[in-house]
């Protein structure tokens, strides 16, 4: 994770031959997972390989553990 700007941080994760870049846009209130590019993960069409998507799904779940730990102080 690279931060960019207020609010914006840049993130890369390259496994096994594949990558993906994302940005992740917040506030105080909510924050989004946008899609940059990606290597070898087959993207076009609206497709995308599912190593992308299960990624993608463990960094909310770890988002969403570390909001609720910060929300219990």
């Amino acid at each position: 994770m690279t931060p960019v700007s207020p609010g914006v941080v840049n993130g890369r994760l390259a496994q096994r031959g594949f990558a993906a870049n994302i940005r992740i846009s917040y506030t105080s209130q909510s924050y989004r997972i946008d899609y940059l590019s990606s290597e070898n993960l087959k993207a076009g069409e609206g497709k995308i390989h599912n190593n992308y998507n299960r990624w993608i799904a463990n960094l909310h779940q770890d988002i969403q553990l570390r909001l609720s730990a910060l929300a219990v102080k």
